[in-house]
């Protein structure tokens, strides 16, 4: 269940001089039986952010061994795909410092930096 509204976000990011994310990106890797999704992605740039709901109730979704090895395994293969991963709480979304994350990922290739090609 998402903890965000998505209109909002899309008018902050861009209030903030964030282009607009694709929300609920699919990822798909050989061999799943269904996509992974990033919660927020920039397709262009291979960034995603994850906004980690709920990681304070114990035993649900994302807490339990089975759910935290799910996402390691998103993780993981996301990573060796070249993506960059962001996270937050919910109530951190709407904070400078995310903002300032994902402007700093975003910029990463345009300030020569570029991520480690396979």
């Amino acid at each position: 269940m998402k903890s965000y509204d998505e209109k909002r976000v899309t008018a902050f990011f861009k209030a903030h001089g964030i282009p607009a994310p694709v929300f609920e990106h699919r990822l798909y890797k050989p061999g799943m039986r269904q996509p992974s999704r990033f919660d927020l992605a920039w397709l262009d740039k291979k960034v995603y952010l994850e906004v980690q709901g709920g990681i304070w109730k114990p035993k649900q979704g994302h807490n339990t061994g089975k759910g935290i090895r799910q996402d390691w395994l998103k993780y993981n293969y996301a990573t060796t795909q070249g993506w960059r991963p962001l996270f937050c709480e919910p109530d951190e979304l709407f904070t400078q410092p995310v903002v300032d994350y994902i402007k700093t990922a975003l910029m990463v290739e345009e300030a020569g930096f570029e991520p480690a090609k396979r």
